[in-house]
């Protein structure tokens, strides 16, 4: 402690180094002493002043790992901090060197701020995204991240640090594994700008996969979120992914696991659901279809009455028809189909 105090006062890099060695050599001697917890502390402290930051990144998760220890929280953050550092040198190439004089930082007992948070790439549709694997280091900082969550969920900057272990899954393109950290932040900080930016990434992901039963599943989620949905434009979003989702469910899942019929009446409680959405009339029509293939013919001529009578005026833009159908179409078709099943019921006059 002697050589300790006279590094802090001369910031001279030889005497942490001698500081650092006789901490060793006393934890290696007397590890579970009266003084060992508060001297793994000092120990770490002098590691990271050394920018020998993975050694320091290992002494401060042992700290942070004892129950009820008055260093644990500093010391579970000051880990993030340490792995941070090692990411960043692999990534830009740069590794900290240790001048003539150390300068001491803010970190540990007093905390400093996370690092701007790396900008995430936002999935785009039409590209592929293969699972990639964590590295060693990145797998690092995302559990030291997760714990400094357990061991201070009250902490004001632990929404940032959940959302940087989210991203970094994000960012290899584990949206599962990512999307589980994202919905902890939304349940617990949905007020948080990062709340909903994590809300738009998980639902992203999801729709650039074609992943309709989970897109569903969470925008639906989302959307009984009343705080997430304060924001209009994101409450629109949410809307029509829930919308999208729920109709191709329907097409590429229901229609492969379910009878006809079945299927025939998920298309018309997606037209009651949804009266309003591009999709809600070519739904009716998808369930005429079935129905005519199992020859429910009184249910033909009801739906086809629904699409004739009460989408008699429904309209689509011409950017919402390329990804729907064309309502005029589907009623000149209607009509046709509805005339040919009265001809074969043999009642002309309404044919």
């Amino acid at each position: 402690t002697e050589q300790h105090k006279e590094a802090q006062d001369s910031k001279n890099v030889k005497t942490y180094r001698v500081a650092r060695d006789l901490y060793r050599r006393y934890l290696g001697a007397f590890p579970d002493s009266n003084d060992s917890y508060q001297f793994r502390f000092f120990l770490a402290e002098i590691l990271y002043e050394l920018k020998e930051f993975k050694d320091a990144a290992a002494e401060y998760s042992i700290i942070a790992k004892k129950e009820g220890g008055k260093f644990r929280k500093d010391a579970a953050y000051s880990t993030i901090l340490s792995w941070q550092k090692v990411y960043t040198a692999e990534i830009t190439g740069v590794i900290e060197k240790v001048g003539e004089k150390i300068v001491e930082g803010k970190r540990g007992k007093s905390k400093g701020a996370l690092k701007k948070l790396q900008k995430i790439e936002v999935v785009r549709e039409g590209k592929t995204y293969e699972r990639e694997e964590l590295t060693p280091t990145e797998v690092e900082l995302a559990t030291a991240c997760d714990y400094f969550v357990e061991v201070a969920p009250e902490d004001e900057g632990v929404v940032k640090v959940k959302f940087q272990s989210a991203q970094l899954y994000y960012k290899h393109n584990q949206f599962d594994e990512a999307s589980v950290r994202f919905g902890e932040i939304i349940e617990r900080w949905p007020d948080d700008e990062l709340g909903r930016t994590a809300a738009d990434l998980v639902v992203r992901s999801y729709n650039v996969r074609k992943d309709w039963k989970q897109l569903n599943h969470y925008a639906r989620k989302f959307r009984e979120n009343k705080k997430l949905m304060g924001d209009k434009k994101f409450a629109k979003d949410i809307q029509e992914y829930v919308e999208g989702a729920s109709f191709q469910e329907i097409v590429t899942i229901f229609e492969k696991q379910e009878s006809k019929e079945e299927v025939a009446k998920r298309w018309v409680a997606y037209a009651e659901e949804f009266p309003k959405t591009k999709f809600s009339m070519l739904a009716v029509f998808n369930s005429i279809g079935k129905y005519r293939d199992i020859n429910k013919l009184e249910a033909v001529m009801k739906y086809s009455k629904v699409i004739l009578k009460d989408y008699k005026g429904f309209k689509l833009t011409k950017e919402e028809i390329k990804k729907s159908q064309d309502p005029s179409k589907l009623r000149e078709i209607t009509m046709y189909s509805l005339a040919k099943t009265y001809e074969s019921l043999a009642e002309f006059e309404k044919a």
